[in-house]
């Protein structure tokens, strides 16, 4: 997001020579994508092989999964689209090296054929004496702001691969339908970030650095809601949570949920009822799920030691039960 999403504010501002398709933007742009395609099959593999994880897996956490596999693949995608298409290679020769000698443009293109992976039709020809007059007009209008794709070791692959139908792939515009993928799926993330739990990746950081402070400095907390805003922390802390189930794989008294037949029981899932009860009315059989769910709690402290959005749920839990009450 910071990197390449943002690039024209963030990455420009601190490296002057920036361009997305020099090094080592081209690698970083590859390494932060598989990190992320990492995370979401680690994700994916938690829920196969816990059996608790099952239980906690709702639509929203299956939403962020989907659209996080949509923007990386789709970008992994257009990228390999982008490597290998002739007309972006056209549009750069009509921007950026201003001559329409044929000599010049068949140089050119041995140079893009055979070191930039760009696929031509019918096939650029690629002789030693291309290569050396392409070599030099590169150099004078392109290297400043293109490297060669090896280092994008995500994308180049996907390029490769489809070099047998470039043509086609070309013709038809791939690389623009699947910018428009790529960029509507990161725009509907966005859009989704204030009502699912991508909220998380805004509040979890300010709940953690609100639990450090309060536990190097317990005199911070006051009497009451006096110093810290207690409701504020609350607030906060219904959209930290990632759902992540560590809290309910600990719970106490999470076996209960399973002979009562009540999924609220569950600390992860009584949190996402508490929330709901904070915004609507909850109907009856909604509300007697989340009386049980939080009148059997032991308040044994597991679940705020255990969670690593550092949310202080045994809190949550309190003015829960208050307010059922």
């Amino acid at each position: 997001v910071l990197m390449h999403a943002f690039d024209d504010s963030i990455t420009l501002g601190l490296f002057p020579d920036y361009a997305s398709t020099l090094n080592p933007f081209f690698f970083l742009r590859n390494l932060l994508g598989a990190l992320v395609l990492a995370g979401l099959v680690i994700a994916l593999i938690r829920r196969r092989i816990i059996a608790g994880q099952k239980q906690v897996t709702s639509r929203a956490d299956l939403l962020a999964l989907a659209l996080l596999a949509v923007i990386m693949i789709s970008g992994f995608l257009l990228e390999a689209a982008q490597i290998i298409s002739e007309p972006i290679f056209d549009q750069m020769v009509a921007d950026y090296h201003g001559s329409d000698d044929a000599e010049e443009l068949a140089a050119l293109k041995a140079v893009w054929a055979n070191d930039y992976c760009v696929v031509f039709d019918p096939p650029a020809a690629v002789t030693t004496e291309l290569l050396s007059t392409g070599a030099d007009l590169n150099e004078e209008s392109c290297v400043t702001c293109h490297d060669r794709p090896a280092a994008a070791f995500g994308s180049l692959p996907l390029a490769l691969l489809a070099t047998p139908v470039a043509p086609l792939l070309n013709e038809l515009r791939a690389d623009v339908l699947l910018w428009h993928l790529h960029y509507l799926a990161c725009f509907l993330g966005l859009a989704l970030l204030p009502f699912t739990k991508f909220l998380h990746l805004v509040t979890t950081p300010m709940t953690l650095a609100l639990r450090a402070a309060t536990t190097a400095a317990p005199e911070l907390v006051g009497d009451g809601n006096a110093r810290l805003n207690r409701k504020t922390q609350r607030a906060l802390a219904l959209d930290g949570c990632t759902h992540c189930g560590a809290c309910s794989q600990s719970c106490s008294v999470a076996p209960s949920a399973a002979i009562l037949a009540n999924p609220v029981i569950l600390p992860s899932e009584k949190l996402l009822r508490l929330r709901k009860s904070t915004r609507r009315s909850l109907s009856s059989g909604a509300r007697a799920q989340f009386s049980e769910g939080s009148f059997i709690c032991t308040e044994c402290g597991r679940c705020t030691r255990i969670c690593p959005s550092g949310l202080d749920l045994q809190d949550l839990w309190r003015a829960g039960k208050t307010d059922l009450a």
